[in-house]
């Protein structure tokens, strides 16, 4: 498919202990109209350690989504999306008991079970 549009969403960090997470979320629009989000990722851990990857227990997710996702944008992605990259002090109003890195590493498991 070709794009017909792109613009920058986000880009920015998450500070995981000793890893470091740079993302870049672009939304695509597509010659038929669709949109999707474009979800690069790209993860720096102590001392280049795998071990110290967030996600180091999750196989599937490092085999598959460690460098991103392409999700479809609709209702959903959309508000994770905005809650991925709001910022921790205004997300801990919105996640309950859990922290709001924890949150966001939930999210990016969630959307890596969207991509498209």
């Amino acid at each position: 498919m070709v794009i017909s549009n792109s613009q920058m969403i986000y880009k920015g960090q998450l500070e995981f202990p000793n890893c470091i997470l740079h993302i870049h979320i672009q939304l695509n629009t597509y010659h038929n109209g669709k949109k999707y989000y474009d979800i690069s990722y790209t993860w720096i851990c102590q001392n280049g350690n795998i071990l110290h990857h967030p996600f180091y227990d999750d196989r599937e997710f490092l085999d598959n989504s460690r460098s991103g996702d392409i999700v479809f944008q609709n209702s959903l992605s959309e508000k994770m999306i905005e809650f991925l990259v709001m910022d921790n002090s205004e997300l801990d109003k919105h996640c309950g008991m859990t922290t709001a890195l924890t949150y966001k590493k939930q999210i990016i498991k969630s959307l890596s079970m969207f991509w498209d």
